[in-house]
């Protein structure tokens, strides 16, 4: 009978997440989900099949933060990450901020400039062989939310300042034309 309801659940689940599913009846995965994951060709990951732990709830797996959702915030998280590393690259190239040894934005900049890196080391702990649980991804979310709050903030700095300082420096060449 229990088997017979876990095949049904799992067929329920399968039709709703559009992924191939299996719910395990052995208790090693509790209330946690075990996600086989795929590459897309920008490195992001996406769910391909998943484990359902016996006392994982549907809500958990099927709401806009379940299975999808997760890997869709972790994804745009490394995302805006890079898109920071970016824009601190092009403020350091354009050389409209001050790189001076040892300060806040010098340190952003080695970090994210190291980001694809540190990201592969962690991918490597986090997600063996391809696979993920959703509590580790959840962990994954958090350090680079972390990451994002902080570092946003001194480029945000960064960008402000490199704009306050292109709008003296033309307001003072208007002056001098005068």
């Amino acid at each position: 009978m229990r088997r017979a309801l876990l095949l049904a659940r799992a067929r329920d689940l399968r039709q709703r997440l559009k992924l191939p599913v299996i719910v395990t009846e052995f208790r090693w995965l509790g209330t946690d989900v075990e996600i086989e994951i795929a590459r897309r060709p920008d490195d992001s990951i996406v769910p391909v099949k998943v484990l359902i732990g016996p006392e994982a709830t549907d809500l958990m797996i099927l709401s806009n933060d379940g299975v999808r959702g997760r890997c869709e915030r972790y994804n745009t998280l490394i995302s805006q990450l890079r898109g920071l590393a970016k824009q601190l690259a092009d403020l350091a190239e354009e050389r409209r901020v001050a790189m001076t040894p040892g300060s806040p934005i010098v340190y952003t900049m080695a970090s994210l400039t190291m980001l694809d890196e540190r990201v592969a080391r962690r991918e490597t702990v986090a997600m063996p062989s391809g696979t993920v649980r959703l509590k580790k991804l959840d962990e994954e979310i958090a350090f680079h939310t972390r990451d994002y709050e902080f570092f946003s903030r001194i480029v945000h700095d960064a960008v402000a300042l490199a704009s306050a300082r292109s709008s003296a420096c033309a307001l003072h060449a208007e002056k001098g034309n005068a």
